[in-house]
């Protein structure tokens, strides 16, 4: 136990992954005594936020220091549709490196109204103590990132200034590339492996509650994840190809605002529990979803198997999909193919990555002590 330690979580909030995958972490902050600030912003804090108040009413917080939420300051990035987005996205660069700078002023402010002892920062490249006054942990896979040969050099020089201002680099990895490839290959010399990160590991094997029905396991699954329009896009063409197979299906469509619709034997949810989506997944015949990398963790946890449909115009996922197809046999397909997809059974082989339940605790108990 370390009572009388605050730890500050700064989430990029680019989507949800970032805060699905840290949620372990913070859990295991809790559990060894420490106070917990997150701060994030969009979906991703009306994520973390909803966790952290079913936690609370879990008992999560009997006898330890009561956690809290503030929003830091940070971009968003806006996604054209096709492969227009890479330019897109790239125009929008001033402005992101802009927030790091605001996000540095921001942090030391935090630092000194709250009584920061550590800080996690997962892809906030400017949430780190001043002058390294105390410790600051950088989570990120993509320490090389996937742009053209022409300009990686410089990409992977402005990620090593970006990573020195941090007494430790986490890399939600094996080490060996397993399962990010040539993304999770660092050009500094101070990383730490960590494996890979799911909400999944915090969450026990307890039996499905009687009040679910076995229209909750439908033999397809879909899971539609990322930023507007592609989201929209993939809903549209998960529900077409559903309807096609005309078996029951379930969409998790990614809408924080919650609700739900039936269009014939395919129930689209707009927002659900993550016990709800455990149990969908390992009952599932097909799953077909996004190749973001938390999803990858998220599967490997689970050690079940996807067909992979990458953003279009986002090489991180494009690039996952064939890594991922070349080394584990995973099917993946561009998603304008998708509403033409026959989904099939799916091997019921159990994906050999490391497991993600064993290390969350004991990296944050080492690092806080």
């Amino acid at each position: 136990m370390v009572p009388g330690q605050h730890v500050l979580f700064a989430i990029l909030d680019w989507g949800m992954g970032h805060a699905t995958r840290t949620w372990p972490l913070m859990l295991a902050t809790r559990a060894a005594g420490a106070q917990v600030t997150v701060a994030s912003r969009g979906t991703a804090a009306a994520w973390l936020q909803e966790r952290m108040k079913a936690a609370d009413a879990d008992g999560g917080g009997q006898g330890q220091p009561a956690w809290s939420f503030v929003e830091k300051p940070g971009t968003e990035i806006r996604y054209a549709n096709g492969r227009r987005t890479l330019p897109t996205i790239a125009l929008q660069m001033p402005a992101f490196l802009s927030s790091i700078a605001k996000e540095r002023a921001w942090t030391k402010d935090i630092i000194e109204q709250r009584g920061i002892t550590h800080v996690i920062s997962d892809n906030c490249y400017g949430a780190h103590s001043p002058k390294g006054h105390i410790p600051s942990a950088l989570i990120s896979h993509q320490v090389s990132p996937p742009v053209p040969n022409i300009v990686r050099g410089l990409a992977r020089a402005q990620v090593r200034r970006w990573a020195a201002h941090f007494s430790q680099v986490w890399i939600p990895d094996s080490g060996e590339g397993e399962m990010a490839g040539y993304l999770s290959v660092p050009p500094f010399t101070h990383p730490k492996f960590i494996g890979p990160l799911s909400r999944f590991s915090a969450m026990d094997d307890a039996p499905v509650p009687s009040q679910e029905s076995a229209s909750d396991c439908p033999p397809l699954v879909g899971m539609v994840s990322g930023p507007e329009p592609q989201r929209s896009l993939m809903e549209a063409a998960l529900l077409e190809c559903f309807q096609r197979d005309g078996r029951p299906a379930v969409i998790f469509s990614g809408r924080p605002e919650g609700g739900q619709r039936q269009v014939g034997a395919v129930r689209i949810l707009h927002h659900a529990d993550d016990h709800h989506i455990r149990r969908a997944l390992l009952g599932a015949s097909c799953i077909i979803c996004r190749s973001g990398y938390t999803s990858l963790m998220d599967l490997a946890t689970l050690g079940v198997q996807a067909v992979l449909v990458p953003t279009p115009g986002q090489p991180e996922q494009e690039y996952l999909a064939r890594h991922w197809a070349q080394r584990w046999g995973w099917q993946h397909l561009p998603q304008a193919e998708l509403s033409r997809f026959q989904p099939r059974d799916l091997a019921e082989t159990p994906v050999k990555l490391p497991a993600a339940a064993s290390q969350a605790q004991q990296l944050i108990r080492d690092w806080l002590a």
